[in-house]
């Protein structure tokens, strides 16, 4: 059992290591920020493994509804970032 969670933990250790938080301000309605979450939640749900397989199924998720205009979303990130497309929409 100890070698089980030796293992799961050295895997785990690994992810986190190449793990970086990217924090922006929005200055857009909160409505916006919950949309941009879930379709960022939808975009790593959607993701081939091993990218971002790590988070809780079933999170809460805002996600656009039908009479609100579709947000474009470009990412340019300056580093690499698993599972992330260059556009998508909120």
């Amino acid at each position: 059992m100890s070698e089980v969670r030796s293992n799961k933990q050295m895997l785990l250790n690994e992810a986190l290591r190449s793990l970086v938080v990217f924090i922006a301000p929005l200055s857009q309605a909160q409505r916006v920020h919950r949309r941009l979450e879930a379709a960022l939640i939808d975009v790593f749900y959607a993701a081939d493994p091993p990218s971002y397989r790590f988070q809780d199924a079933g999170m809460v998720a805002h996600r656009r509804r039908a009479d609100e205009t579709p947000l474009a979303v470009t990412s340019s990130p300056t580093g690499l970032f698993h599972g992330l497309p260059d556009a998508f929409e909120a």
